[in-house]
């Protein structure tokens, strides 16, 4: 979901498409003649497209991936850069159908599935190494997407990637978006008017939807769709890769070292330390990754009322999702 600010985004400051900056010139400048000489050195794996509900833990898992020496890491290629609180949450409330024109989310998506130069998405290429290794090495590709989780079918049928799956409890998202000041009445309205989405996908669960009026009940309710949507697609494919951020909290050495190896990946040495490091010890920030694992994956537990968490509850379970469906399981104690 989208913060209460308008961010940049991959396609430019928010706010400000009229001015370009002197690094966004530059690297413009550079950007044609660097993708036509790396052309030639193909990506060899299927690109690994990481995905789940804002705030699920893509960022932590999509990061921690970037540390590999042979990773060249996209963030979010899909969240652009927006001039009004409308286009920002619009952005994030998208939903393509598999024979239809994507416009932006294609074009950003065939730059990163192909391994090519993106404005502020690709992250590796700000480091002198990944961008040798672009030109002349074996690579894989890894790409964190929120934006384009309801419009998984088309990015399958356009791309076919490795797909990894992140869930979180749902109160701890709720309280996340809470803490962000996310207009939740504005992001359900949004919801609402994806009426393609709503005849394909979400019918049964509108009236469930339009009940919602509390912040809680609101974000229960956005959380129970888009992850409908999400378990859906799961269950279709056989998609396998799928992990819950309280599982990787508990033993994040011995989890990320399991998913390295899912992908063929060994876990280095400075990649275990920084794992350890950044996994026990907390640091201020809305997106900063550095979190004590263990503490931050009960957190709502300390903060939410009883009756917040049933708020919570009473609009994510009728939704029969695959995981954080027991009673129990929104209990503070």
């Amino acid at each position: 979901m989208p913060g209460p600010t308008l961010r940049a985004g991959p396609d430019g400051p928010a706010g400000e498409s009229a001015l370009v900056s002197p690094q966004r010139a530059l690297f413009e400048l550079l950007r044609p003649p660097f993708d036509g000489i790396a052309a030639w050195n193909r990506p060899r794996e299927k690109p690994l497209f990481i995905v789940g509900h804002g705030r699920s833990g893509t960022t932590w898992v999509g990061r921690t991936f970037s540390r590999h020496p042979l990773v060249l890491y996209y963030n979010e290629p899909c969240h652009f850069g927006h001039e009004s609180k409308d286009g920002l949450y619009s952005n994030f409330m998208t939903y393509v159908r598999t024979n239809e024109d994507a416009g932006l989310f294609k074009r950003h998506l065939d730059t990163a599935m192909s391994g090519r130069l993106l404005w502020k998405s690709a992250e590796w290429a700000r480091q002198r190494g990944k961008v040798l290794r672009r030109l002349s090495g074996p690579y894989r590709i890894v790409i964190k997407e929120v934006a384009s989780l309801m419009s998984l079918e088309w990015v399958r049928r356009q791309y076919a990637p490795d797909f990894l799956v992140l869930y979180r409890h749902p109160c701890s998202i709720a309280l996340s978006e809470v803490e962000r000041r996310i207009d939740g009445a504005y992001s359900r309205d949004k919801l609402l008017g994806l009426t393609a989405l709503f005849a394909d996908h979400l019918h049964p669960y509108e009236a469930v939807i339009r009940k919602a009026r509390r912040p809680y009940e609101l974000f229960g309710a956005i959380y129970g769709a888009r992850n409908r949507i999400l378990a859906n697609f799961v269950e279709r494919h056989g998609i396998d890769a799928v992990f819950l951020y309280e599982n990787l909290c508990t033993s994040p050495s011995d989890r990320f070292r399991e998913l390295f190896e899912r992908y063929g990946l060994d876990l280095p040495a400075d990649v275990a330390s920084y794992i350890a490091k950044h996994t026990t010890t907390e640091e201020p920030g809305e997106y900063n990754t550095t979190k004590d694992s263990l503490a931050h994956m009960e957190k709502w537990k300390r903060i939410l009322t009883q009756e917040e968490a049933f708020q919570v509850r009473d609009f994510v379970l009728p939704f029969g999702l695959p995981y954080y469906d027991d009673p129990a399981d929104y209990l503070l104690t």
